[in-house]
């Protein structure tokens, strides 16, 4: 009986000395900036067409640099007849120092493109690095995009960057 009135006890006191966790599911808008998509691509969407914006949604463990997100991202095309945009989920994994939070990234993208009546979609990697500070966040990622053969510059991986700010 001694053992069940210590345990309660130790329980009650750690119940009430324990400091609240912070908020687990995170929100952020963000805006992006995209490097190059595919050289006919590019030409219909200059020069607003490399800027977007989008929304992630995120489940972060309390106590550990880790967390999962879903985000999604649309271009603003230059040419009306032009849309591009993706989709993506991704995993994160970070160094906690106490002002500033560094950040690998990698993840699974889906995206779209329609130019001018025909649309074509890829599913591809990526891996990029971010920075958090306070609830202000900024990041650089790679796509890993099949090389097109019939373009003359055959490169296709993208930079994109983003920034925002994490609600929750």
């Amino acid at each position: 009986m001694r053992r069940l009135v210590f345990v309660l006890g130790v329980a009650v006191v750690l119940a009430v000395s324990a400091k609240p966790v912070a908020a687990q599911l995170k929100f952020a808008p963000h805006a992006a900036m995209v490097s190059s998509v595919a050289d006919a691509i590019d030409n219909a969407l200059e020069p607003n067409g490399k800027f977007g914006a989008g929304v992630r949604f995120g489940l972060e463990v309390p106590g550990f640099p880790i967390g999962v997100y879903a985000m999604g991202t649309y271009f603003f095309p230059a040419d009306a007849e032009v849309s591009y945009y993706t989709a993506s989920v991704m995993g994160k994994l970070g160094v906690p120092f106490p002002i500033i939070f560094p950040y690998l990234l990698g993840g699974y993208q889906r995206s779209a493109t329609s130019l001018r009546g025909f649309a074509s979609g890829e599913n591809v990697g990526f891996v990029g690095l971010g920075v958090q500070l306070s609830r202000m966040f900024l990041e650089g990622s790679v796509e890993f995009k099949e090389d097109d053969r019939s373009l003359p510059d055959t490169d296709n991986d993208p930079i994109v960057f983003k920034a925002g700010f994490i609600i929750g």
